[in-house]
């Protein structure tokens, strides 16, 4: 599925994987840290697209394939190798450094090699979409009861008019 910063509520998620609502809080718990599973402010799941893709993949693995959800966890995430060494942890650009041959300041290797280590830029966060579709939904309600209650007024005054003078006393109790 290559829908990019579309989020998907947990009904539509089940929809799509074929998950029951149950099922997929376990697999949740159990995938977790792999999962870049949101919150909504009111507190409701919003799953991206590559969540999708995951879940799909789970679902198969384990009824197509009879593996346990730590089964599961193990295929599609294997387990961390052992720690990088010093080296290892430093920027790409400082490992290497310039040859006499390059004539460049910098590691002798093709700049794609380089692309793959640049930092990707981070998603939109859903929530100031969601706030901004909450506060124009909020404005066009205020609009509609502000235009109720002027109706109402404007019908009020038509009824006292000819009821005759006094109707709110009356109704309310005044005398």
């Amino acid at each position: 599925m290559e829908i990019a910063n579309e989020f998907f509520t947990v009904s539509r998620v089940c929809e799509l994987t074929g998950l029951e609502p149950e099922r997929l809080d376990a697999v949740e718990a159990t995938f977790s840290d792999y999962l870049n599973i949101r919150r909504t402010p009111a507190g409701n799941r919003l799953f991206t697209a590559r969540d999708v893709d995951h879940l799909q993949e789970i679902r198969r693995l384990v009824d197509d394939e009879g593996l346990s959800l730590d089964q599961a966890k193990d295929s599609l995430f294997p387990p961390e190798p052992a720690p990088p060494s010093p080296t290892d942890t430093q920027p790409i650009w400082q490992q290497g450094g310039a040859t006499a041959e390059s004539g460049v300041d910098g590691p002798d290797m093709p700049l794609d090699t380089l692309a793959e280590h640049q930092v990707p830029p981070l998603p939109v966060e859903p929530t100031v979409d969601l706030l901004l579709e909450a506060a124009e939904g909020l404005v066009q309600e205020n609009l509609r009861l502000r235009e109720a209650v002027d109706n109402l007024g404007e019908r009020f005054t038509e009824l006292e008019k000819r009821v005759g003078g006094g109707f709110l006393r009356r109704l309310f109790g005044g005398r």
